[in-house]
């Protein structure tokens, strides 16, 4: 899983969730999990592809995650996650 925060206006930002729709990963399932059982839902989820690889995405407002799971938490959460599933 990978998040990626970007501005969309001055002060208004969103962020994606990217899951890669071929790997099956646990760290993938904990945090989808966790949203599921918190009510925490996607404003929107598509599928797309970048440099060949396709990801399921999960679009989020930026607000919208901060007030219910923190932002930074969430960042360092996936990456621990990520890191702990390739040892």
């Amino acid at each position: 899983m990978k998040i990626e925060t970007f501005e969309i206006a001055s002060g208004e930002k969103r962020i994606l969730l990217l899951m890669d729709s071929k790997r099956d990963s646990s760290p993938d399932k904990e945090v989808l999990t966790y949203l599921k059982a918190n009510g925490i839902e996607a404003k929107k989820e598509y599928s797309e592809e970048r440099d060949g690889q396709e990801y399921n995405i999960m679009y989020f407002g930026h607000c919208y995650l901060e007030d219910r799971i923190g932002v930074d938490f969430l960042e360092g959460w996936i990456q621990e996650l990520e890191s702990l599933d390739s040892e």
